[in-house]
This record gives C-alpha cells, structure tokens and sequence, in this order.
C-alpha cells in the first residue's frame, strides 16, 4: 500500500472513531479521550528525551487522565467542585518522586510535564464542557462535533488554497509550507462550513457558529506553528507514528490544542455565563 492510501485510509478510520465516541453516547466520549488524553501525554513525554530532559512518564500520563475524568463527572453533574480536590496528591507526588530521584535536571524534569498536561491534558479536559453546556448535565455532542468539523474544514481549506494559490511564505522558519493565501483561504472556507452548519446545528446560533469559526481557524494555525516550532526545537518530523501516514496524536491534534481552549474561552465565558 503506498503512503497516500495508507494516509486515507487510516484518516478516514481516525475521524470515525473520533465521531464516533461523540455522537454514540457519554460513555463512548469519556473512554475515547481518556485514553486519546493519555496517548497524547505519553507520546509528548517520550519526545522529551531526545532534549535530555526525563520527564515523569507514568505519574504525568495518569493524572492526565484522571483530570480529564475529573472534569467529566463535574460538567455532567456526578460530582460537585470538591472533587478537583484529589487532584492535589497527583501534583504533589511530582515534586516528592523528583527529591527521591535526585536528577540533576530537576527543574526541567518539573517544568516538562507539568507544562505536558497544560498543553494536553487541560485542552482535552475543556471537551467535557462542549458536550455537557448546561447545568442540568444533559448531554450534548452537537456543539463538539461541529467544532471538530470546524477544525478539520480550517486544515483543510489551508492546505487546498495554500498547494493551489500559494505564494508568500506565512512564517517560513516554522512552517516552510504555510502560506498567507493558504491560512486565508482557509479562514473564509471554514467560515462558510460554519454557515452551512448552523443551518442543522441549531445549539448555537449562526452568528456564533462564524465567530467560533473565525477563532478556530485563526488560532489552530497557531497551533499548528506551535507544534512546529516545538518538533524543530528537538529536531524531529513527526511526534509518534500512531496514524499510519499521519504520524502521531500531536501530529493530528496540534491545530486543536490552541482553538480549543480559545473558542471555549468564547462559547462559556461570553456566551453561557
């Protein structure tokens, strides 16, 4: 099989899981993207050896998934604000393994994974939210899942306009791919994606589907020049080698873990409070 049909095909089966867990039930999400949480943390944390830092593996995967798991029984209501509580032994047990290891990188060793599940962990754990917008806990994928068309229709619309049109270098240092025609063609193709969904998305209303669209198409490009600027630092392509033709999780999810925090900052803090 030859890598653009591996790519295909194994990104088709990518976003089907992805859907999949969002739309099937609850339960199906929660499982989903703690285990997509996890994968993330691990994968992230493995590429830190290559800067020689050693960052805590195990302890920084699991409290990544018990944040998110955290902010699931609150955004559904199983669980009042006091449960954030049994995250401070997992924060605590960071600093108490380094004393015991007594590395000489210690700072960095702290830095590198707590800066992991801000990068990760707290992004992935702001989905709970999308799918359970209100007080009463019900669930909700609607919002999510079009969320998620958003930022594929953003990479998307970037990489036709830009492989097409494209002729002045958006940050050639980072990103020696990315164009100004490529990420604005983008941002008008992902907003009229956001036009046409609100038109069967009826959570919010079409106003908000283009604002959250602007905020996401603008800011996952940033994600992605993050993501770039972090695999350059330590010289490497590709994060992982988890999505045959895609490389890893973080490869596939980079443009995401910058909308998603700043269109939750939109829909929650300006929209639903």
């Amino acid at each position: 099989m030859n890598t653009l049909n591996q790519r295909i095909i194994s990104g088709i089966i990518f976003t089907a899981l992805v859907i999949g867990s969002i739309v099937i039930a609850r339960f199906t999400f929660l499982i989903f993207f703690t285990f997509v949480t996890m994968l993330s943390l691990l994968e992230f944390y493995k590429v830190s050896l290559r800067s020689r830092v050693k960052a805590h593996f195990i302890l920084g995967t699991v409290t990544g998934g018990v944040l998110f798991i955290i902010n699931f029984l609150y955004a559904c209501q199983y669980a009042n604000a006091n449960i954030f509580l049994f995250l401070i032994p997992f924060m605590l047990s960071f600093y108490f393994v380094e004393i015991y290891k007594k590395e000489k990188t210690s700072i960095s060793n702290l830095a590198y994974t707590i800066f992991g599940l801000i990068y990760i962990a707290v992004p992935f754990s702001m989905l709970n939210y999308f799918v359970f917008p209100y007080s009463d806990g019900q669930y909700t994928p609607n919002i999510l899942l079009g969320i998620f068309i958003l930022i594929w229709s953003s990479d998307s619309g970037a990489f036709v306009f830009g492989t097409t049109f494209g002729r002045h270098k958006l940050m050639p240092q980072l990103s020696p791919k990315k164009t100004w025609e490529g990420f604005i063609g983008g941002v008008l193709f992902t907003v009229f994606v956001a036009f046409v969904l609100s038109k069967y998305l009826i959570e919010l209303q079409p106003y908000q589907w283009i604002v959250s669209a602007l905020i996401i198409s603008i800011t996952g490009t940033y994600g992605d020049l993050a993501e770039s600027m972090f695999k350059r630092s330590i010289k490497i392509k590709d994060t992982g080698n988890l999505i045959p033709g895609h490389g890893g999780l973080l490869d596939r999810f980079d443009s995401f873990l910058l909308a998603i925090p700043s269109v939750f900052l939109y829909l929650h803090w300006i929209l639903f409070y």
